[in-house]
């Protein structure tokens, strides 16, 4: 019984390195014990004509190792790819969506954001004076902008810093002392 096992196990550690009585050399070992954080970036994807060529991007990404995520949009000409940042860079992507015929270029991420809500309830300009105040008190609000007449904010923010939810989960606070 013992020599139908031993082809097993052998197969199995060669397969999983991790496995009991397999020594792995510092780096592989290093590289196995560090969690991969994934890296999300988007690129501009122009030459795209119909679905056909999303599908041939996504398709041709997505069969490559350490890519572990992809959306094309057609008409808005973009490509958001989440990658393992040890196997891929952007630029390698760019090089990848290149070489299957599409022009492709990373576009810079932002830490800044804008988020656009509807606020009801406020009834003068004091109303639009408090939650400018307390929504700009908010560590990483960049900027405020209520318009009572047509009942909306404008908060640029830092993504870095301060969440939209974060932000929106200030208003019954703020609309609670008005």
């Amino acid at each position: 019984m013992e020599s139908l096992t031993a082809p097993l196990s052998a197969a199995f550690s060669a397969i999983f390195p991790r496995s009991p009585g397999m020594a792995l050399d510092k780096e592989s070992d290093a590289l196995l014990d560090k969690e991969t954080e994934l890296t999300k970036s988007e690129f501009r994807v122009e030459g795209m004509t119909c679905g056909a060529c999303v599908k041939s991007i996504e398709d041709g990404l997505r069969s490559q190792p350490g890519i572990h995520s992809i959306q094309v949009a057609l008409l808005a000409e973009r490509a958001v790819v989440e990658y393992d940042p040890v196997l891929w860079t952007d630029d390698k992507i760019a090089e990848e969506i290149s070489d299957m015929g599409f022009d492709a270029t990373v576009i810079p991420a932002s830490a800044t954001s804008t988020l656009a809500l509807r606020v009801f309830g406020m009834t003068c300009g004091s109303c639009v004076a408090t939650i400018e105040k307390q929504v700009a008190a908010l560590p990483g609000v960049l900027s405020v902008a209520v318009s009572l007449p047509t009942e909306r904010a404008q908060i640029e923010y830092n993504r870095a810093i301060v969440n939209p939810r974060d932000i929106v989960e200030v208003a019954p606070a703020i609309l609670g002392q008005l």
